[in-house]
């Protein structure tokens, strides 16, 4: 259902009836609350658009130029009214993290608005209505921004990340489903190489890069990071904040790889301080073992309760 043509006609059918529902009832179409409208990076800007049942879309804007980006277009028709009624401009390029209906459904549409629209997907991805495949290290020129291709083929073989660093501001990543706040995504068609790989590539981006991933799943991600560091005093402030959030239904995102890298099990598979937590001493074992026991153990840390806890404030 990800990857096939009848998944995509599924996928925008309840897309369509999910707005019509909600449009009658009077309800935002939003999964989650966003209560910064964008985030300046100074030569460039971000939007967030929650989408779907759990999905993140975003725009990204060069303020130079103009020029208008959609990264993860999963829905055509709200985000064209978002770029014609909040940036009153055409959408120029779209960024594809990966092949998945939930991420790329909007292409063929968006392909027929805008017939000048360029878009972007890894060379190793299957998906139609892509007029560009890029790779690993490959630059796409927007406006007057550089983004940066880096292939993480774990989630999908043609799973993308992009990276783009401002002039005078910190570095932005967009993950799709390599990477979510305290967690990776399934290995669907990677191996624990490409896992190791993938996280080698991301720790060594800068610190203060902020990290837009491409799903809400803090509350689930977090149990699983919860499970393996109970005493964990950076990822216990997380929890709390996430809590916080999600008791008033606000978005979780973005995240900076400083704070992933203190409490995400799986970009600390080189942390040697980790290693005792997982019986390894190896980085292989290490993320051989986060994999098995996010798949074995599900039943162990799935109920696990999030909650405030006072001395993490």
């Amino acid at each position: 259902m990800y990857n096939s043509t009848i998944g995509r006609w599924f996928h925008n059918c309840v897309m369509r009836n999910r707005h019509e529902r909600r449009i009658r009832a009077g309800l935002t179409l939003h999964h989650s609350w966003v209560d910064k409208e964008i985030f300046d990076f100074n030569t460039v800007k971000v939007k967030i658009v929650p989408l779907g049942r759990t999905n993140y879309s975003y725009f990204m804007q060069d303020t130079a130029t103009g020029d208008l980006a959609v990264i993860d277009p999963g829905d055509h028709d709200y985000l064209v009214s978002i770029a014609n009624n909040y940036f009153h401009c055409p959408i120029s390029i779209v960024l594809l993290t990966h092949k998945h209906w939930d991420h790329s459904a909007g292409i063929h549409q968006l392909r027929k608005t805008y017939p000048n629209i360029i878009t972007y997907a890894s060379s190793k991805e299957q998906i139609p209505d892509i007029t560009n495949r890029v790779g690993e290290n490959d630059s796409i020129h927007f406006g007057n921004t550089l983004i940066r291709v880096i292939e993480t083929p774990v989630h999908t073989k043609g799973s993308l990340c992009f990276f783009i660093q401002p002039d005078a501001a910190p570095g932005i990543l967009f993950t799709g489903d390599t990477f979510f706040i305290g967690g990776m995504g399934a290995y669907f068609e990677g191996d624990i190489k490409d896992a190791c790989r993938s996280v080698s590539k991301i720790n060594a981006l800068p610190d203060e890069t902020y990290m837009f991933p491409g799903h809400e799943y803090a509350e689930t991600t977090l149990k699983y990071a919860q499970f393996l560091q109970p005493t964990n005093r950076s990822l216990l402030k997380k929890v709390t904040w996430v809590v916080k959030r999600r008791a008033r239904y606000m978005m979780t995102i973005p995240s900076t790889l400083r704070e992933e890298k203190s409490y995400n099990p799986f970009l600390r598979i080189y942390d040697t301080t980790f290693y005792p937590v997982l019986g390894v001493s190896h980085y292989l074992g290490a993320i051989s073992k986060l994999q098995e026991w996010r798949m074995r153990r599900r039943n162990e840390y799935k109920n696990i309760e999030l909650k405030i806890y006072p001395e993490s404030n």
